[in-house]
């Protein structure tokens, strides 16, 4: 991971974050990462009109404005919980979330804090940000820090708006039989002349569903939900994912979201949001939440998600023939392992996979019928400095021989 300066009008402390891969623009003094670029892709829609501007604490307190510069910003939630405090409204945001913050750099991350808000919320916010060597990965830890008198309930939040053409941008939502929600989610806002029941895609058998931006303002809370993702353009392999664990059994804002979507009727973009575990945290103490996010090139629905990538269409052998559709989120290698009806492992292919491209396997097996099952392991071996270099291994799908 390299940071470089960026060197942008009145954002004097600006900086670049970047591998083969991908790259991001992390600008303190908007209290923003305000570019994800992806293979040559910007994913993240950037209000050009705040381009330079400087929110300090004094400005935003005394404004009823919100200072939307686009990007991905790490707030506090519940957004009700706002007007509990000595600020007393519900938006826009408190001066603590809505004001530049400091920005500090070591060999494998860079790490952005707001200032200590002793009176109003009693919080600091930090957010320590690393971009994965050899990877689309962006690895974030949040940390709510309690600065105040008193004890404070708070859970870490994360938003990310993405750029969208309505007609043209998808996001995708996994299914959850456990929903508390008698529809999978709760409709948290909708338009003025929509109707109450906006139009959700059940697809992978029923695994995910989708919903088709259309340009209007409406906003969803799902509960047990690890991830969400969007395609952007309809015609284009590029898929982003936002991602945690769900901690169970742990209390979440809004009714338990973990996971929520707001489409905007006024500009250009939807904001994928992830929102941590509610928690009341101590005088002196601190509440810590990691996640991630990353984009992969991949065709078709999206299916599934796990930690190595995006699955469009899940593998299967039919007939004698392995089929599967990918994105990864490493460059790496891709081994498709065999396992007999005796239990033996054996290596049919070894295929060289990264981010830019799709990967798709479609494999005639040779007396397919001595198969119990399949899998496909991705390896990856990248360097970087400290804790960010290493290697993974982890399984990016597995098929029964025949399914």
């Amino acid at each position: 991971m390299d940071v470089i300066p960026a060197r942008i009008d009145g954002w004097s402390n600006a900086v670049y974050l970047s591998n083969e891969f991908a790259s991001l623009l992390i600008a303190p003094e908007a209290g923003r990462i305000l570019q994800y670029k992806v293979c040559g892709k910007d994913l993240f829609f950037v209000n050009d009109e705040m381009r330079g501007h400087v929110s300090t604490f004094a400005e935003a307190a005394a404004s009823s404005e919100w200072n939307n510069y686009g990007g991905a910003r790490f707030d506090v939630a519940p957004q009700s919980s706002w007007k509990k405090t000595s600020w007393k409204k519900e938006w826009p945001p408190p001066p603590l979330l809505n004001s530049r913050r400091e920005l500090s750099a070591s060999d494998v991350s860079v790490c952005m804090n707001t200032a200590p808000d002793v009176e109003m919320m009693g919080a600091r916010v930090s957010a320590d940000i690393s971009l994965i060597p050899g990877s689309s990965i962006v690895r974030i830890e949040q940390t709510i820090s309690n600065v105040g008198k008193n004890s404070i309930e708070w859970a870490n939040w994360c938003v990310a708006q993405l750029a969208a053409d309505a007609g043209r941008s998808t996001i995708y939502v996994p299914s959850a039989a456990d929903s508390a929600f008698k529809d999978g989610y709760t409709l948290m806002m909708s338009p003025a002349d929509g109707d109450k029941h906006p139009s959700f895609t059940s697809i992978g058998a029923g695994r995910v569903s989708s919903f088709l931006f259309d340009g209007r303002e409406w906003k969803f809370g799902f509960d047990s939900r690890e991830w969400i993702a969007l395609r952007p353009e309809s015609d284009e392999d590029m898929v982003f994912v936002m991602a945690s664990r769900i901690a169970r059994g742990a209390r979440y804002p809004d009714d338990g979201c973990s996971v929520e979507l707001y489409t905007s009727a006024h500009m250009p973009y939807v904001e994928l949001e992830l929102l941590c575990p509610l928690e009341r945290i101590a005088q002196d103490g601190r509440r810590r939440d990691r996640y991630w996010w990353a984009a992969a090139s991949c065709r078709g629905e999206v299916v599934d998600v796990n930690d190595c990538g995006v699955m469009s269409a899940p593998l299967c052998c039919r007939e004698g023939n392995l089929r599967g559709r990918f994105g990864v989120f490493y460059r790496g290698t891709a081994r498709v392992i065999a396992r007999d009806r005796s239990g033996n492992e054996s290596s049919l292919a070894a295929i060289e996979v990264s981010p830019a491209k799709p990967f798709d396997i479609d494999m005639r097996m040779q007396a397919a019928g001595k198969y119990a099952g399949f899998r496909i392991e991705l390896e990856s071996e990248f360097v970087g400095k400290g804790e960010a270099g290493g290697k993974i291994r982890g399984i990016l799908a597995t098929a029964d021989a025949e399914c």
